[in-house]
């Protein structure tokens, strides 16, 4: 009842990627009945990529490494915790922020084993200024509609809607959620 805990052990040592960081880790049951594991290995201070290894014995062994984020397209992608997700159709979903200041989703409707980048949108205000919108998540809704939010420092959280699974979105913009 968590009152007493195994040792730790080292599942994704960051020796594996040559890096000093694997960090930010989601977790999900594949189709395939393997664990997936999503993570972000930080590998310079600008560079990072978002990975997926797989186990199929419970979490004891990890294989299969594969990046999600399109290598012709490098820089600081990060990945909350928790956040991978998983359609109605199947499709899974990455909703990432960059450093420069970009919101978008990696997708793969193939159990993970290859993935695309949506639509990238940059957050701009009412005035055209650009700002920072960072740890998105996603939800799909009863109708089928992927709902996007994000935190920023406009004082709530910016929404945005999707009728393509995740591809392409719509309506980017304040939400009547309240933010820090």
């Amino acid at each position: 009842e968590g009152e007493t805990w195994s040792a730790p052990w080292s599942t994704l040592p960051a020796s594996l990627y040559g890096v000093r960081n694997v960090m930010s880790v989601s977790l999900m049951r594949m189709q395939s009945g393997e664990i997936g594991l999503f993570y972000i290995v930080k590998a310079a201070p600008e560079r990072s990529r978002i990975m997926l290894s797989l186990s199929g014995d419970e979490g004891q062994t990890w294989t299969r490494h594969i990046e999600c984020t399109a290598p012709e397209r490098p820089g600081y992608y990060v990945l909350n915790n928790s956040r991978a997700e998983r359609t109605g159709k199947g499709r899974i979903l990455l909703p990432l922020w960059n450093a420069a200041g970009t919101i978008s989703c990696v997708y793969s409707d193939d159990d993970g084993k290859s993935w695309r980048q949506s639509e990238v949108y940059k957050p701009k205000d009412a005035d055209g200024k650009s700002f920072t919108c960072q740890e998105p998540g996603v939800i799909e809704l009863k109708d089928g509609r992927i709902y996007l939010y994000a935190r920023t420092d406009r004082g709530c959280q910016w929404q945005a809607f999707s009728r393509d699974g995740g591809e392409t979105w719509e309506d980017f913009g304040p939400s009547p959620i309240d933010g820090p």
